[in-house]
């Protein structure tokens, strides 16, 4: 039997045959795309009239520039939950051979941790310490703002509040009045980048958002009805736009060293007019063998030193992420990600601490699924 087919079950065979197919369809039409000329972007969500830009390539040598990243342990114990958070900011002044590296608070801090009576179900937990590692991140990055001052910095993940982190419907207090003080501590955070002309840029690997090829898709129709494209030149773009992932489409359409046209992506109804944000989304391709980034930046609307600012943070993301490792994201972020880790030997160390206190055995705490088990040996 030299054919795989052969060892697949045929029900699967025919899906992975199925996906092929539209995997070859997504291939022939956007290298279609890529090749007809491309009218200009219209002003309604996009910010900039070309699709495909090409990324600064130099930094300023004196820029200071951070990155934070957040820890995050949470276990269930017999009549317990443990949440452990940490967060830490490496400060780059300087490229290359010559950078020099401070880290906020420190090189490896303490981790916060708080210990609650058993929550009803798990995606409690999970949402608690969600929120929990937000509020360290942010406390942290504000007070690295306020104390280093840096021009730019990277957030590990969305820098645009997410809807599942924030409900408008809360079953516990704990969980209205955490929500609270998240929110709070992000809105001081924007401000203080505000005041310092530090901007915010969110950095998100692998991104499962849909937004970028909803906006293109809506796009095309707009160019249709203008008579700015021929309907043969794009035929098919509903089936591949409708089926397609951004950060995949963008794998396909963006050269390395390219990114896509800032989009506008709606503002949280909770975050206030003064000062006055909106949400600026792109996709960028620093590396070959990876997907494209979703970089999401805070924009300021009227301050001037905007732009300036943006252009040194996309030159100074490109020049990071040259380090010859197969991954798009920037040395310092990778940095933050390594120093926020919490080992798991410091939640295993307060649990015995906690049993000690109680006086039971440790075993008494721990859950039975908490255990590893050599099934070789059972």
């Amino acid at each position: 039997m030299d054919k795989i087919s052969e060892f697949i079950d045929s029900t699967i065979a025919e899906i992975i045959a199925k996906e092929h197919r539209k995997i070859r369809q997504r291939e022939i039409w956007l290298t279609k795309f890529r090749r007809i000329e491309i009218p200009r972007l219209p002003s309604t969500v996009w910010k900039e009239e070309k699709l495909f830009h090409q990324i600064p390539k130099k930094v300023s040598k004196y820029l200071r520039i951070a990155a934070v990243d957040g820890g995050l342990i949470q276990q269930e114990l017999r009549g317990f939950d443990l949440i452990l958070t940490r967060a830490v900011v490496p400060i780059f002044k300087g490229l290359g051979d010559r950078v020099t590296v401070e880290y906020f608070p420190e090189f490896n801090p303490r981790p916060q941790f708080s210990i609650h009576p058993s929550f009803e179900s798990r995606q409690q937990l999970s949402r608690i310490a969600t929120l929990k590692r937000l509020k360290t991140e942010y406390e942290i990055a504000l007070q690295a703002l306020q104390v280093q001052k840096p021009k730019i910095l990277f957030i590990d993940g969305s820098v645009k509040p997410l809807k599942s982190d924030f409900s408008n419907v809360n079953e516990t207090e704990i969980l209205q009045v955490l929500e609270n003080e998240v929110k709070s501590i992000y809105l001081e955070l924007v401000r203080e980048s505000i005041r310092n002309e530090t901007i915010l840029i969110g950095l998100v690997k692998d991104s499962r958002s849909r937004e970028l090829a909803t906006h293109l898709s809506s796009t095309i129709i707009q160019w249709i009805r203008e008579r700015k494209i021929k309907t043969e030149e794009i035929k098919g773009h509903r089936l591949v736009l409708t089926t397609i992932l951004d950060a995949e489409l963008c794998s396909y359409l963006l050269e390395v060293g390219q990114r896509t046209a800032w989009f506008q992506s709606l503002t949280p109804s909770w975050i206030p007019l003064n000062p006055k944000i909106e949400f600026w989304i792109s996709y960028i391709k620093p590396v070959a063998n990876d997907l494209p980034l979703r970089i999401e930046v805070v924009y300021p609307i009227g301050e001037g030193w905007f732009k300036k600012h943006l252009d040194l943070a996309l030159g100074s993301l490109y020049v990071m992420s040259q380090h010859g490792l197969e991954t798009s994201l920037p040395s310092i972020l990778m940095e933050a990600d390594e120093r926020a880790k919490i080992p798991l030997t410091t939640a295993e160390f307060i649990v015995e601490q906690l049993a000690m206190m109680l006086g039971v055995p440790l075993s008494f705490l721990k859950k039975r699924r908490s255990y590893l088990l050599d099934m070789d040996n059972s």
